[in-house]
């Protein structure tokens, strides 16, 4: 195992902190199983209290708010985002967008090694191909959670 360096938690209390704060420390804590006191007591790290994993969870769950989970999601080089729910629409126009949104990637990742290659890519392309590549993600996500409700039936 290779040594790593130890992550500035105190950036992901803030942020826990702002996520709590919008709705209020009052109004999130009831809905955490936690006492006003101890929740902000365990966000602002006074004293001896630690904010717990589970508690993390509840916090993100109830306010639907994901910066925080970003974070964390950054500083291990993962990804992740909302699944879809409901129904996709119909399945075979989604495929076959899925199919032509993969084939023009496929095109913009061939001129993106040559421009890599030729070390002309600039912010500007990179922005585009960040926006094309999102816009598979999602349709990608789309067709995975239709077979999976498939396979589930």
């Amino acid at each position: 195992m290779e040594q790593v360096p130890m992550p500035d938690f105190e950036e992901l209390m803030e942020k826990v902190n702002v996520i709590v704060g919008i709705p209020g420390t009052k109004a999130v804590a009831p809905l955490v199983n936690k006492k006003y006191s101890t929740l902000r007591n365990e966000i602002s790290g006074q004293g001896e209290a630690k904010l717990g994993l589970e508690t993390f969870v509840r916090i993100v769950q109830v306010t639907r708010d994901f910066r925080a989970l970003d974070w964390i999601e950054d500083l291990l080089g993962r990804v992740a985002f909302l699944r879809p729910t409901g129904e996709p629409g119909d399945p075979v126009d989604l495929m076959k967008f899925t199919a032509q949104l993969a084939f023009n990637f496929s095109g913009v990742m061939d001129e993106t090694a040559k421009a890599l290659d030729d070390k002309k890519l600039d912010g500007n392309e990179a922005e585009q191909i960040l926006a094309q590549l999102d816009d598979l993600e999602k349709t990608v996500v789309q067709v995975r959670f239709y077979l999976e409700s498939v396979e589930n039936k």
